[in-house]
């Protein structure tokens, strides 16, 4: 029941540090190249932490299985103090990896996040403009075109349909097909 209550309390405070990482990277208007050597290097992270889990995983099922042993039929005092160091040691660079690795791992999820979150919302807005490049010059005013849109084409409201309209408007008016 507490494990399930840590990753709660651990999940929103992620949440709050990926919003944070997102108005970071809107703030620092990051060139391109910038941020393809940051995801590259998020995502190098991110496999590395991948890894490091797993062989955490592995790790944990035959320690326990060692110390159940040892207990049980203690061979020698050294073997067990040798095993004892050698998991320490794992333990620690452990310790010292995850952090790193998940905040390396922090930018890329909040970019796929983002991508994925708005993904439906761009559809639906290409599908808009598609529409109102062949049924715009039915309409008299953009706010009418916008009515027409709001729930009847896009399951969007008035105010969105109506920035869509304007900024389709603005689009052509540039001569952007």
């Amino acid at each position: 029941m507490q494990l399930q209550e840590d990753s709660a309390n651990d999940l929103e405070a992620l949440k709050r540090e990926v919003e944070e990482e997102i108005a970071d990277i809107k703030a620092a208007k990051l060139s391109s190249g910038e941020l393809v050597t940051a995801l590259a290097t998020t995502r190098v992270s991110l496999r590395y932490t991948e890894q490091t889990l797993k062989f955490a995983k592995e790790l944990a099922t035959p320690m326990n299985e060692a110390i159940a042993i040892a207990q049980k039929a203690i061979q020698s005092r050294d073997e067990a103090e040798r095993d004892m160091a050698i998991a320490n040691e794992r333990q620690s660079k452990l310790i010292q990896v995850l952090p790193t690795a998940f905040q390396a791992g922090k930018r890329t999820l909040a970019k796929a996040g983002v991508t994925a979150r708005h993904q439906e919302n761009r559809a639906i807005k290409q599908d808009v403009f598609a529409w109102l490049d062949t049924n715009m010059q039915n309409f008299k005013s953009m706010d009418s075109a916008a009515e027409a849109i709001a729930g009847k084409v896009a399951p969007v409201k008035f105010r969105t349909a109506r920035d869509w309209v304007g900024e389709w408007k603005k689009l052509r008016s540039t001569g952007t097909p």
